[in-house]
């Protein structure tokens, strides 16, 4: 079957372990064909029509000082995620991450936990408009 499907866009909301998983699956993964063939740690080739090649980041959004202005690819390395890395050499994709508002704010029991196991709000740069950088990175799919 020809490959003529669109890419996916897709903007994450949280830079933390989960995206870190996500990231470095999606990179690891890119070559993969949609062929039948089985493949280690995939269930699917092929789903919707989509590869995971088809799969492009577009923006990325955090609230701690650590991956905000860095690059998604280098984000997702920072403290204090701290999730297996099965893929680090991942080349930087022109991503920063941009400051989100806390909405829900850091949970009052993170403040026991020493600066590597817990978030360090970023208190200085005031909140990006996201609805606005999800439409100028063209998202399709926002995973937070």
């Amino acid at each position: 079957m020809p490959h003529d499907m669109q890419e996916i866009r897709i903007a994450i909301v949280g830079v933390g372990n989960c995206a870190s998983s996500l990231v470095q699956g999606v990179h690891y993964y890119r070559h993969v064909s949609g062929d039948d063939r089985p493949v280690p740690g995939l269930m699917h080739n092929l789903l919707g029509g989509y590869r995971i090649g088809d799969i492009r980041f577009v923006a990325g959004f955090d609230i701690d000082k650590r991956k905000i202005g860095k690059d998604l690819t280098a984000a997702i390395f920072e403290k204090p995620n701290c999730t297996t890395v099965f893929c680090r050499e991942i080349p930087p994709q022109g991503i920063v991450v941009k400051k989100g508002p806390p909405l829900d704010g850091v949970a009052a029991h993170m403040a026991e936990h020493p600066d590597e196991r817990t978030f360090l709000v970023d208190d200085a740069q005031k909140p990006v408009d996201v609805a606005a950088e999800l439409k100028r990175a063209n998202a399709d799919i926002v995973v937070i």
